[in-house]
């Protein structure tokens, strides 16, 4: 009885410090996007972020309604502007630390549209991988 009440009790430990991390990478990571000027362009309405210029948003549209199919590498050469997507490079490079730069593409693919939900915008085909 002893060992499943350690067993339970080392179970709920480590959820609890996988959701904490959870937290503390979409707070870090919300934090990183609005201090990168990302939400210049971009809206990410589930985090009640929105685009500061209409025009740009119609443009760039809202990453909460765009699924992004691209693996998390081929986003960070994106962001860095090393990578074209449809023939075209992002607009702006990336200026922060490389683990700002994961943590800000994690935040962006969590806040995504999952596979299956319904997509406003279509996500096209890239030069390059996905």
């Amino acid at each position: 009885m002893k060992r499943l009440t350690i067993i339970g009790i080392l179970f709920a430990f480590v959820f609890y410090y996988i959701q904490s991390q959870a937290q503390e990478t979409d707070t870090k990571g919300k934090e990183i996007f609005i201090e990168a000027k990302c939400n210049t362009c971009h809206a990410l309405s589930s985090q009640q972020i929105e685009a500061k210029s209409k025009a740009q948003k119609d443009k760039a549209g809202d990453i909460s309604e765009m699924k992004i199919e691209f693996e998390t590498d081929f986003l960070i050469k994106y962001l860095k502007k090393e990578v074209e997507i449809n023939k075209k490079k992002h607009p702006v490079a990336f200026k922060g630390s490389d683990e700002d730069l994961k943590i800000l593409v994690d935040f962006i693919k969590q806040n995504a549209k999952r596979e299956g939900e319904e997509n406003k915008d279509t996500q096209q085909n890239t030069e390059g991988q996905k």
